[in-house]
């Protein structure tokens, strides 16, 4: 089995082992909270008549009769009464209203990641651009004519974008109708999107590490990473105004999935070392938060290396040595957003 083989298996083997754990998890979440709108726990009550028939005798003769001549005596039924056994029905109603709230329950988090991936997956493939890496790498070709084609095609994808400022736009739209010296434009115009996400990058790894610092669960941790992580590819795309192809945009969201795996084992990690004890409960949030943080700011590096460059290991390289170097200031950055606002919802409640 060569390379590339296994780790299909091995990524088709971790989504099998994740979805597993995710339902299983939304079960024991649901029968909790269902457990909570149980009312008719030892409230029931019933009540039973008993059947009371019994047979009297009654003579039908006279009591003046001869003896050898009394008539024989015949028996009479008294009134019957019927059993009732019945538990009230109104508890009956109320033992639906936990299973009602728990199928809800199950329900929500079986939709929200189908919705994620809708409006995060779904929609860009079907509103943003195609642009393919290598029109991208055209840009820097020897051959001018095949600069200045590769130039027009990437300045139309980007004039749809609504991300242009106005004097970008003007300068954009003349230049595809003076294709002279557009492939300079262009590249001028792609630097100006990379700052932007990376900007944008900075802003989500500060929300993604605050969810990870605040929630009190693995499966809020990995949850809330999926969002982020799935709003910093959709928003990359969105800055940039084009898309890679389908298999390089699925091939970014199993990075997206992974990291979120990668979240969750943060929490599950510091409560096995109980980090805690050592540098307190804040400390604990901030180094849980710093990770999530982390790991955004690294999936942005590698979402605008994959866009522009296509999946190769040079693109990978390249976005990982743009993390370290950039790592310290951009960390120091949403370190500081994150303590701040733990400090303002109220350090005591999260110790």
């Amino acid at each position: 089995m060569d390379t590339k083989q296994f780790l299909k298996w091995a990524v088709a083997l971790a989504a099998i082992l994740a979805g597993t754990i995710y339902i299983a998890s939304a079960i024991l979440v649901s029968e909790k909270v269902a457990g909570l709108f149980d009312f008719t726990r030892g409230e029931r009550s019933s009540y039973r008549i008993e059947v009371v028939e019994t047979e009297l005798s009654v003579p039908t003769g006279t009591p003046d009769s001869a003896k050898d001549n009394a008539a024989p005596e015949t028996s009479l039924p008294a009134r019957k009464t019927t059993v009732i056994d019945r538990t009230s029905s109104r508890f009956s109603i109320l033992a639906l209203i936990p299973i009602v709230v728990g199928i809800i329950v199950f329900a929500g988090f079986i939709v929200v990641p189908v919705a994620i991936l809708y409006v995060f997956l779904i929609r860009p493939l079907r509103d943003i651009p195609l642009v393919s890496s290598d029109l991208i790498a055209a840009l820097g070709a020897s051959d001018s004519r095949a600069r200045r084609d590769a130039a027009v095609e990437v300045a139309i994808a980007l004039l749809a974008s609504d991300t242009l400022g106005e004097d970008e736009r003007n300068g954009l739209q003349r230049a595809v109708e003076r294709p002279t010296s557009i492939a300079e434009k262009v590249a001028a115009s792609l630097e100006q999107r990379e700052s932007a996400a990376k900007l944008k990058a900075i802003e989500i790894a500060t929300m993604a590490g605050l969810t990870v610092a605040a929630s009190s669960s693995a499966m809020g941790d990995g949850l809330g990473m999926l969002v982020w992580k799935s709003k910093l590819v959709y928003e990359t795309f969105r800055i940039y105004g084009f898309r890679p192809d389908a298999k390089t945009t699925l091939s970014i969201w199993a990075h997206v999935v992974f990291a979120s795996l990668f979240a969750a084992s943060v929490e599950e990690l510091c409560e096995l070392l109980d980090v805690s004890s050592i540098i307190g409960g804040i400390g604990t949030r901030v180094v849980q938060g710093a990770v999530g943080a982390a790991v955004v700011l690294k999936g942005g590096h590698l979402t605008r290396a994959y866009l522009t460059g296509g999946i190769t290991d040079d693109s990978r390289r390249k976005a990982l040595l743009d993390f370290k170097s950039s790592a310290k200031t951009d960390l120091g950055e949403v370190g500081s957003s994150i303590i701040n606002s733990l400090g303002k919802i109220g350090m005591e409640a999260l110790s």
